[in-house]
């Protein structure tokens, strides 16, 4: 009898306590990496402030039954919500919500967002189940205003001096995020070209930076990987250089691939290396088969339209797109056609992002092709088709390096991936976990022409593939690597500055 005399309260708070249990786990998860330095009274604090919110918050529900749809809405933005994504961050990549990770959110164009919620679909359901059920759980009208009033006042003090609850850090997060667009736009459109840069040669050159997507090397053939997923890199000998030992410093594209342009100018870190090469005197071209600029334009779309010539060529639509890689290669033929002497060409691959069935034509199924697999052995298949779309990105560099040497000129081509991808099912792999090494250990491949080794032979001589390597100082090693300087950039970051080969 005493349970059903207190049944709606015990349903109400299980209901609404649901967040507030989450945040729990993930807080004694996370709490030895994040808490360290704090005293273990902290603990004891976030758990109090957890259960006064949730107290004060179901009293308030309970007793002021015709505000209760309020309340709902409030549950769902203020801690249901909030909570999913401190979650789905957790999950990835085992820390709390971060500004890379609501970067990651606000650049998933709508396909996406469908293939991860495809992916997950229990999840989804369960959470609709959850949500329904709180909506129309019909609770008896309790009429004591005052209880009520007396919760809301508590749950408002309780919320509002708590620093824990997710919704906190996504508001900070964002704050920073957007701060840092205005920033970078305003930076970019006020650019004030650098003078005085040293270019060590002015005859004709073309130079290629190629950013693959999702790509763990040790996946690739050239770096050993069980399978020949890499043909035409292996087959390539005296002018192709694979470094080993360099990793990515995010794993998302939006502040991966950032980080790889971004200069630091006297102090100044909004200088990119697009505006470097403009003002060297190249002519820039960006072309890209990332998704088009989505509602929130992210710093990749504003570094491409820096270009003076930017073009995308997927239509964003996962499912529809008839746009492979190899399409980057025709629009690199007609940059090559342009009179400009000197160019400066980015090659925006979609390269293993999944799904992965959409990353490359039939004919390149050579591990996936027993579709039996699928249904023996998820994880088997998904690496193999994981291989498949590798095998295919590696053709399409040697498309990239065949136009390159029909040019005739002092050129070379480097090829690097703005994170890796941990590789297990297929689930996992949408938005999986990005905590392992494969999440970070990327290519890093030149190719350089007949006439760039001549002219930079001792040059080479000193680079050393085994160099530990970070991809933020990527955009140092690309004015190195065209033998250009300026007094303002450190070319101490250049992966190329001062070693003695290890070939």
């Amino acid at each position: 009898m005493a349970l059903k005399k207190y049944k709606d309260y015990i349903v109400v708070f299980l209901f609404f306590g649901i967040p507030f249990f989450v945040e729990s786990f993930i807080f004694f998860s996370d709490i030895n990496w994040q808490y360290s330095y704090v005293p273990e009274a902290r603990s004891t604090v976030k758990i109090l402030e957890l259960v006064i919110t949730l107290f004060s918050f179901c009293v308030s529900y309970i007793y002021l039954s015709e505000f209760r749809k309020y309340f709902f809405v409030a549950w769902i933005f203020l801690f249901y919500m909030p909570m999913l994504l401190n979650l789905s961050a957790f999950r990835i990549t085992g820390t709390l919500i971060t500004d890379s990770f609501m970067q990651a959110i606000f650049n998933t164009d709508f396909s996406e967002a469908i293939a991860c919620l495809k992916a997950h679909i229990m999840f989804i359901i369960v959470n609709v189940i959850i949500l329904v059920s709180a909506l129309f759980y019909k609770v008896k009208v309790r009429k004591n205003k005052r209880y009520g009033l007396y919760g809301v006042a508590l749950f408002i003090f309780a919320f509002s001096m708590s620093e824990f609850f997710p919704i906190f850090k996504i508001v900070l997060e964002s704050s920073r995020y957007f701060k840092d667009i205005s920033a970078y736009k305003f930076y970019n459109e006020k650019h004030v070209p650098l003078t005085n840069i040293k270019i060590s040669n002015n005859s004709k050159q073309v130079y290629v930076l190629v950013i693959g997507e999702s790509v763990d090397r040790n996946h690739m053939g050239i770096y050993g990987y069980k399978r020949q997923t890499t043909p035409y890199f292996s087959a390539m000998k005296s002018n192709l250089f694979a470094f080993n030992n360099v990793e990515a410093v995010y794993s998302f594209t939006s502040e991966a691939v950032k980080a790889i342009f971004t200069l630091n100018i006297n102090g100044y870190n909004h200088y990119t290396l697009i505006n470097f090469f403009k003002d060297a005197g190249f002519k820039t071209f960006w072309f890209s088969n990332q998704g088009k600029s989505h509602v929130f334009e992210n710093e990749v779309a504003h570094l491409g339209k820096s270009s003076d010539y930017f073009y995308s060529i997927n239509n964003g639509n996962i499912g529809k797109q008839d746009k492979y890689d190899i399409s980057l290669v025709d629009l690199l033929k007609n940059a090559l056609k342009d009179k400009a002497q000197k160019k400066f060409i980015v090659l925006h691959m979609m390269g293993s992002h999944f799904p992965l069935w959409y990353r490359y034509p039939n004919k390149f199924a050579k591990f996936s092709s027993d579709k039996r697999m699928a249904k023996a052995d998820s994880v088997t298949y998904t690496n193999s088709l994981y291989d498949d779309s590798i095998l295919y990105t590696d053709y399409v560099l040697n498309e990239v390096i065949k136009e390159l040497r029909k040019e005739g000129c002092i050129s070379w081509m480097l090829y690097l991936s703005d994170h890796g991808q941990e590789i297990k099912s297929e689930e996992d792999c949408v938005w999986g976990s990005r905590k392992g090494r494969g999440t970070y250990e990327i290519p890093f491949v030149i190719w350089v022409s007949d006439e760039y080794r001549r002219k930079n032979g001792e040059f080479i001589a000193r680079w050393n593939l085994s160099k530990a390597y970070l991809s933020d100082k990527t955009a140092y090693s690309l004015i190195d690597l065209a033998r250009m300087k300026h007094d303002s950039v450190d070319s101490s970051k250049s992966i190329f500055y001062g070693d003695i080969t290890d070939q």
